[in-house]
């Protein structure tokens, strides 16, 4: 079975680029690539626009790292797509305090990130 994610590490030793689909068949990995980063200090950054799609196990991937920088930064998800940004909506994610979205719909917004449940219907 061919990977159906792509995780690019950026400059920053902790920002990541994620492209394609994470799910069952590959949120280990992603979660393999957090830990180190997750024992450290200060903010993740996983730069999702290229993430197509997300199932419960890319969530819980994204709430356990989420959860575990509480108190020491946040993971920070930029530019998600609107089929992903309506699965972390629909899961209530924007409301984990260790958890920042940061949208182009934000943007739009006069900059603001988001962080808490969007002002529009599906």
């Amino acid at each position: 079975m061919p990977n159906l994610l792509e995780i690019e590490a950026m400059d920053d030793p902790r920002a990541f680029k994620l492209s394609g689909e994470l799910d069952v068949s590959n949120a280990g990995d992603l979660l393999e690539t957090m830990v180190e980063p997750m024992r450290g200090e200060g903010d993740i950054r996983l730069d999702i626009s290229d993430l197509r799609f997300i199932d419960s196990s890319g969530v819980r991937v994204v709430v356990q790292t989420a959860k575990s920088l509480e108190g020491r930064g946040r993971l920070v998800l930029e530019r998600p797509q609107q089929a992903v940004l309506r699965v972390l909506d629909l899961m209530g994610l924007r409301k984990l305090g260790a958890l920042q979205v940061e949208s182009e719909e934000a943007e739009d917004q006069g900059g603001q990130t988001s962080t808490g449940p969007p002002e529009r219907q599906y």
